[in-house]
């Protein structure tokens, strides 16, 4: 009688143990579900952040392409500007010192 109780007694507490282990081991389970669903979304979020970046790149790179050829523009329209008024009024020219070397 006294073996049966203390094999009830050990069966009851392996029973424990294993409810207990099942218990942990289901919360880790969930566990890594919600570590995988929150490495899924900052995978997403990376790639969304990616696409942006490369878009707002290219925006930059063609508005610099833009200045560049304005830049280029007004560089030949000031010197036109500046050849024109060298040939309307050679003398001013000559008395600002404008294509004779001197400054």
């Amino acid at each position: 009688m006294e073996q049966i109780k203390s094999l009830e007694s050990q069966l009851q507490e392996d029973q424990i143990r294993r409810d207990e282990a099942e218990r942990q081991s289901a919360s880790k389970g969930a566990q890594y579900v919600d570590i995988m669903a929150m490495a899924l979304k900052v995978q997403g979020q990376g790639d969304l952040d990616m696409q942006e970046w490369k878009a707002e790149k290219k925006e930059w790179q063609q508005e610099k392409q833009a200045l560049c050829q304005w830049l280029v523009i007004v560089r030949y329209e000031m010197e036109t500007l500046s050849q024109v008024r060298r040939d309307v009024d050679p003398a001013e020219a000559r008395t600002r010192g404008e294509g004779t070397g001197q400054a």
